[in-house]
């Protein structure tokens, strides 16, 4: 990993934990709602996304309107533990299918 990629990380890590949780969710909210209102996403039949870790944007809403519905279909990504190679998997249920993966990443 490029060493400018490490500060920056650093840094965003820094300013994100000086935030106020109550700002955090809002924001978190207004993103999750921004992206539910798109046309890509309103139209789309398959719907690859993230579990978001504890400092990254919150789109467990999201995850949780997709699986609610017929369509899309929610992928969500994993690195496997054994060979440390990503995988994508199709999730009906993030309460069953999820498990946590390479680097205690879900």
């Amino acid at each position: 990993m490029d060493i400018s990629k490490n500060k920056l990380r650093k840094k965003i890590g820094f300013e994100i934990a000086k935030t106020s949780t109550e700002l955090r969710n809002a924001h978190d909210l207004k993103i999750c709602s921004y992206l539910q209102s798109n046309d890509i996403y309103n139209k789309a039949n398959n719907i690859l996304l993230y579990y978001p870790l504890g400092d990254e944007v919150n789109i467990i809403p999201i995850l949780e309107n997709i699986i609610s519905r017929p369509s899309p279909t929610l992928y969500l990504p994993k690195i496997q533990t054994d060979t440390d190679i990503l995988t994508i998997h199709k999730i009906v249920n993030l309460e069953y299918e999820l498990s946590v993966g390479a680097m205690g990443v879900i």
